[in-house]
């Protein structure tokens, strides 16, 4: 399997178990239409830049690159959520996504690997 395919089912794994932890929480998820992985975060009228890792456009999350998948599953869970909780939390939204995510990263990593491992078999 190629890289960038890997990369994509990684992605989608993420946001599966996103979703899960979304509707624990009593939250509606985002409907994300995507996930963009850059070197960069690009500058634009239409980009929301959350932090320097993070950007969120249009329901698509804009990711920046990072090899420690730890890392990576931060950066798109706070860009998860802050699209998740927009709508109820508005401008205080990213502030709470942070939250969330500090308080819930051992658990997605958690499903994450149960769901990679269950790939795996």
């Amino acid at each position: 399997m190629n890289k960038k395919k890997s990369s994509e089912d990684l992605v989608q794994q993420v946001l599966k178990v996103l979703d899960y932890i979304a509707v624990k929480e009593g939250l509606k998820p985002p409907g994300i239409y995507g996930v963009i992985l850059v070197e960069d975060i690009p500058r634009g009228k239409s980009v929301v830049k959350l932090n320097g890792e993070t950007a969120i456009s249009d329901n698509v999350l804009i990711v920046k690159r990072v090899d420690d998948l730890t890392r990576l599953v931060v950066r798109i869970a706070y860009g998860y959520f802050t699209l998740t909780l927009l709508p109820i939390a508005g401008p205080q939204a990213a502030s709470l996504a942070r939250r969330l995510v500090k308080e819930k990263t051992w658990e997605i990593m958690v499903i994450l690997s149960q769901y990679v491992s269950r790939k795996g078999d």
